[in-house]
């Protein structure tokens, strides 16, 4: 669970994974220019979390608690953080 946070906490939102518009999927021939398919391999996926910083530790959205609760937070946070 700690693995998971720790890749959580570095997601803003979808376009801080990758910059889709530029993915080699994009620029395949013969694909769409409005709607070009855009995978993001998952070694460039691994890549992109790596380079990212912590945000923070993610929260439930139904109870706003931290994910795991709060002691996993406060005994991991900084382990966390520091990935």
């Amino acid at each position: 669970l700690v693995d998971i946070v720790a890749i959580l906490g570095r997601i803003d939102n979808v376009n801080s994974l990758a910059d889709w518009a530029n993915l080699p999927s994009t620029k395949l021939p013969n694909v769409s220019k409005t709607d070009p398919p855009q995978w993001l391999p998952r070694k460039a996926f691994k890549v992109n979390i790596r380079k990212a910083k912590f945000l923070g530790w993610p929260n439930d959205p139904k109870t706003g608690l931290p994910i795991g609760g709060e002691e996993l937070k406060s005994e991991y946070l900084s382990q966390v953080s520091k990935k």
